[in-house]
């Protein structure tokens, strides 16, 4: 379509007030020092990211009514698989018998949960991420839709506790975080008291986010002595080949390629 038209169709309703688009408006053309297809492009990836990030599984959205889906790129998974299972049958000793494919399993689930997080880091959301998820900071940017301090906003993994963001480990003995929970759901029948033994579960994901990072799987960020770790989108990929599968104990639904 040409500009004109495009700018009318994606421009954003919270960007209706820039001055580009009033200039557009009376002049029927962009003033030459226009910024305004550049932020509507922003806005554009934003919303793409975010459609099958932390949108992906609320209302009726692209994911649950099977139109497509977002999902890792096997070839650096299994990259990963290979260059890890080694490092953890041997370093831990308690799971010495664990295999390819379950290890697979893990490390899926863990980039599932954190891509429906909204953890995929581009890089504008440097500040945001190193504010731990301040939406304040986001708003800053005259692209990106407006949040509120209580919105649902994107959600980072990061070793911090007290943040908005998903932490790794939890200090109380009564709570166990997401991922220490996935820890014992993939690796219970190798070691039942996997849970209990917290030293087990750090030294398997600091190995692993190793070699998540070092292949560029994920990226990670140093911020005021924490750790924060997101999925980098070009290990992403998009199909419509999409199917559905519902937990019959649970409930819990999955939308896979």
């Amino acid at each position: 379509m040409d500009k004109n038209r495009y700018i009318a169709t994606f421009l954003a309703p919270n960007m209706e007030w820039l001055n580009d688009f009033d200039y557009l408006k009376t002049h029927d053309d962009l003033p030459p020092d226009a910024t305004l297809m550049d932020n509507i492009n922003k806005r554009i990836g934003w919303e793409i990211i975010n459609e099958y990030g932390f949108q992906a599984r609320i209302g009726r959205t692209l994911e649950k009514t099977s139109s497509s889906v977002v999902y890792l790129d096997p070839l650096p998974l299994h990259r990963a698989a290979d260059g890890m299972l080694g490092l953890i049958q041997n370093e831990i000793g308690y799971l010495r018998a664990l295999d390819r494919d379950r290890l697979i399993r893990f490390l899926l689930g863990i980039i599932v949960h954190l891509k429906n997080q909204g953890g995929i880091y581009i890089p504008p959301l440097d500040p945001f991420i190193e504010s731990y998820g301040n939406a304040y900071v986001i708003n800053r940017k005259i692209w990106t839709p407006n949040f509120g301090q209580e919105s649902r906003t994107p959600s980072f993994l990061t070793t911090r506790k007290g943040s908005r963001f998903d932490q790794l480990f939890s200090t109380a003995s009564t709570r166990t975080t997401w991922y220490q929970g996935w820890v014992d759901k993939c690796f219970f029948d190798f070691f039942p008291d996997i849970r209990t033994v917290a030293e087990v579960s750090k030294d398997l994901y600091m190995l692993v986010f190793k070699e998540l990072v070092a292949l560029e799987i994920l990226k990670q960020k140093s911020v005021k002595g924490d750790t924060t770790w997101g999925i980098r989108p070009d290990v992403l990929k998009v199909s419509s080949r999409v199917r559905q599968f519902r937990c019959l104990t649970c409930g819990h639904h999955i939308s896979p390629v």
